[in-house]
């Protein structure tokens, strides 16, 4: 199949997730892919000219490649603007020439609309990706926040399919008809790695770590609704119980001066460790590292209907996660026991770390169940032949 995946962020430069793993999976399939993204971070303020990458950031074998439109650097919002331009007119190029079958779509704003627009003109089905609710992640201020819902709305309706992330995602879409696509783990990379691994007491020794610390950990961006400063705020609580624990948190953006100030002012600089943005390769070094992840998002408009994919990069390296019970990720993983500790209030999601933390047994036992969980349902073999059933079947209709 001639496959054609669009976002709207930096293909090298974001985070490794699945936007980035299904295309260079999908053309090692045998399958002739090419994806389309936003050159965000460009250095050069004119950057004009239309580039072509090859997509090898986590597969070297693979042969799928990138192409990044041009856009004025200048500001963001001049960046996104020229993009949405540009585009449109690299985009109806690539529909001619490459005759594709389908469309895997991450986007709306920068690129999403146009890409509609010219698949259904195009004869091409659209099978968008539903991982959140776009126009809650930013602070867009008005009227921007209306264009950019809006803009949602005409995607969603347009598109002819949706792989929606959980049963609430699909619905906030507004289609009954959408394709579960849960989220899925690459078990070749996250695994369970001793803890006497030359690479972890390496790592534990770069970040000052102890061999009898106890380790909290966190990782992705710092949103304003991630609930980090609750764990700030309350790790001297957490302290009298089990002096030698430590708070490490791997990402940023967002909140992350905020936070840091909070640190700073609570005189935790020794307690909390922002260790930045991790190269995907060190992820499940970091994820070994630990003792019990967290996942303490307040629920709210943008975070009520998903579930993290890193919840199951943190069961399938076998950790305990303590997570606020959030709708959308109970609709995946049900309060079970399965790797997951729910808490409904910020009081519980520190005192099911404090359990986690103290009672061994405990712990083994949430995280071998998440553990053999995440393998049975939601392994990446397992999600990759799934999409690729859904492409050849619908594709073609």
């Amino acid at each position: 199949m001639r496959i054609l995946e669009v976002h709207e962020v930096n293909y090298f430069s974001k985070p490794i997730f699945e936007f980035i793993e299904i295309p260079e999976a999908l053309s090692l399939r045998g399958h002739d892919v090419t994806v389309v993204d936003f050159g965000e971070g460009t250095k050069k303020v004119f950057s004009l000219k239309t580039r072509t990458f090859k997509a090898r950031h986590v597969f070297p074998d693979s042969k799928a490649v990138v192409v990044r439109p041009g856009a004025v650097f200048f500001t963001e919002f001049l960046a996104r603007f020229t993009n949405m331009i540009s585009s449109f007119f690299v985009l109806r190029r690539l529909f001619r020439e490459k005759h594709f079958d389908a469309v895997i779509l991450y986007s709306v704003p920068t690129n999403g609309w146009q890409t509609v627009f010219l698949a259904n003109r195009f004869g091409v089905p659209v099978f968008f990706r539903s991982l959140d609710v776009l126009y809650k992640l930013r602070p867009f201020p008005f009227p921007l926040k209306q264009i950019v819902r809006s803009l949602e709305k005409y995607v969603y309706r347009n598109s002819d399919y949706i792989f929606a992330l959980t049963p609430r995602l699909g619905r906030y879409c507004g289609r009954k008809d959408f394709l579960p696509l849960y989220p899925a783990v690459n078990t070749d990379i996250f695994r369970p790695i001793p803890s006497s691994s030359p690479v972890l007491v390496k790592l534990r020794k770069k970040h000052g770590l102890r061999s009898s610390d106890k380790v909290i950990f966190f990782l992705g961006t710092f949103y304003d609704f991630g609930g980090l400063d609750i764990f700030i705020k309350n790790l001297s609580r957490i302290k009298k119980r089990i002096p030698d624990v430590k708070l490490l948190l791997a990402g940023g953006a967002g909140v992350e001066s905020d936070l840091k100030r909070l640190v700073k002012d609570l005189g935790l600089e020794d307690d909390v460790i922002f260790a930045g943005w991790v190269p995907y390769a060190e992820v499940v070094d970091y994820i070994n590292l630990c003792d019990v992840c967290i996942n303490p998002f307040r629920e709210c408009e943008a975070t009520r209907h998903i579930i993290p994919a890193k919840l199951f990069q943190y069961t399938a390296c076998r950790k305990p996660i303590v997570s606020r019970k959030l709708p959308g990720i109970l609709d995946i993983i049900p309060d079970k026991g399965l790797g997951v500790v729910y808490a409904v209030s910020d009081r519980q999601l520190i005192d099911e770390t404090i359990r986690l933390l103290e009672d061994k047994e405990w712990n083994e036992r949430i995280a071998d169940a998440g553990y053999r969980f995440t393998l049975k349902n939601h392994s990446w073999p397992f999600f990759i032949s799934k999409l690729e059933s859904y492409l050849k079947k619908y594709a073609g209709r």
